[in-house]
């Protein structure tokens, strides 16, 4: 399950860069939704199966968020995934994750 798991999450990340670089917004939409529709699946099948990938699908689902416009759902999503982190000890991706977070809290504030 866990090779699963980070699997859907690499395929949706390339769908979802994928989907940012088009022009026709209909098309653009449609694939966000689908990713948005995955990242959630992956969400509440990983939980207390694969921390990791409930972390990522968190933080997909803030960039996503943050992407469409919406800072405070993408803050919410996003502190939600660092919580993850910080229980893991990925050092790496909190620091990546705080970076992000205090990004979308200036544009929040401006």
């Amino acid at each position: 399950m866990d090779f699963y798991l980070n699997s859907l999450i690499n395929y949706t990340s390339m769908q979802y860069v994928y989907a940012s670089t088009l022009s026709c917004k209909d098309e653009q939409e449609n694939i966000l939704k689908h990713v948005q529709k995955i990242y959630h699946i992956v969400k509440n099948r990983a939980e207390g199966i694969n921390i990791e990938a409930k972390a990522n699908a968190l933080w997909g689902l803030g960039d996503l968020e943050r992407y469409m416009g919406n800072s405070y759902k993408a803050l919410e999503l996003l502190q939600e995934a660092l919580a993850v982190l910080e229980k893991i000890g990925n050092i790496y991706a909190i620091n990546q994750l705080e970076s992000i977070i205090k990004e979308v809290k200036v544009k929040i504030i401006t």
